[in-house]
């Protein structure tokens, strides 16, 4: 009963996707590839020149209209590149996009490489631990703006996944066996999201996701 309960909530998803492509005049094998591309670039800055010459769009201002839509349609998230020194927003540079929630996640993902039912899929790629890290970037993603604030991210000589533009704390994502300061020091003072570590190393706390998850 589960099951086909997931299957109709996907389907019902799934159609909801293909009706807001339809409505707002947007072609779906595109759709396909840009996400496809997304996916590919998980966690890591895109422009939208890479994202047109990948889905051989032609101009980067069709990769800007798409991704708006997915936007629009609350299937994206977008976090700019935010410079902490000058406090703006660098809108130029490259962007980080994320699925919105962890379920549309794994929908768009059977959206755009098929073949299983979403359970299946996700108990697949889960095993993979490079992109089990990039999926936990993309719920913490996820909650932050569940939170109300804006994703940014910040990069110099080394990147920091979240930061934001008033005084909160700055979040980077280290879903590892074990962290150590080691893995962080060039963070002065933030929250570090972990797998199971829990400690305090001057003004950084290291946190379990669950445990994270659970603040709401």
């Amino acid at each position: 009963m589960e099951l086909k309960r997931l299957y109709s909530t996907v389907e019902l998803y799934k159609s909801w996707l293909k009706s807001e492509m339809a409505k707002n005049e947007k072609k779906e094998v595109l759709v396909r590839v840009i996400l496809e591309k997304v996916f590919e670039s998980l966690a890591t800055g895109i422009s939208y020149q890479s994202v047109a010459q990948y889905a051989d769009l032609g101009s980067h201002n069709t990769a800007r209209d798409y991704l708006q839509f997915l936007k629009d349609s609350f299937f994206l998230l977008e976090a700019p590149l935010f410079e902490i020194s000058q406090k703006r927003v660098l809108w130029r540079k490259n962007k980080k996009f994320y699925c919105s929630d962890p379920f549309i996640f794994w929908l768009l993902f059977s959206f755009v490489f098929g073949g299983e039912d979403v359970s299946q899929i996700a108990s697949r790629k889960l095993k993979d631990p490079d992109f089990l890290a990039k999926f936990v970037e993309n719920l913490v993603g996820t909650e932050i703006s569940k939170k109300g604030k804006e994703l940014f991210y910040y990069q110099n000589r080394r990147e920091i996944d979240f930061v934001f533009q008033d005084d909160t704390l700055p979040i980077e994502v280290k879903y590892q066996r074990r962290v150590i300061p080691a893995d962080f020091s060039y963070l002065k003072k933030g929250i570090v999201i972990s797998k199971s570590d829990f400690f305090v190393d001057k003004e950084v706390l290291v946190l379990p996701l669950d445990l994270f998850l659970l603040l709401g």
